[in-house]
């Protein structure tokens, strides 16, 4: 999925939700990618437990919605300009495999930081 917004991500995939609770304060666009193989059965039905592959997600120019914490990070980091609440960059990564999806820790980049 290309460009895509990062509500109507959570509206096409609920359980993103749960996996990145972060992804409600952003507003902007993301780019997702995905690479999975899995056994079928005779009914050409996908066998879930089965299921291993990869994980992508990016964004750039994402802002968050009105978060006090985040604004209070750029006071303490000492942003350029934090009022404002840019991510520059997000990487997120994660590994499907013996039927569970692992997050790894991920990069958002803002400013003239790069937290993970």
């Amino acid at each position: 999925m290309l460009d895509v917004s990062a509500d109507s991500l959570l509206h096409l995939l609920p359980s993103v939700d749960s996996l990145m609770p972060v992804l409600k304060s952003f507003k902007g666009r993301l780019n997702c990618e995905a690479s999975a193989m899995t056994q079928i059965d005779t009914n050409m039905n996908l066998v879930f437990p089965s299921m291993e592959g990869v994980v992508r997600m990016t964004g750039t120019d994402l802002h968050f919605n009105d978060c006090k914490e985040i604004r209070k990070l750029g006071r303490l980091l000492l942003f350029k300009n934090p009022r404002r609440a840019t991510v520059d960059t997000l990487l997120v990564e994660g590994l499907l495999k013996d039927n569970s999806l692992e997050i790894f820790p991920f990069l958002l980049k803002m400013d003239r930081w790069t937290l993970a």
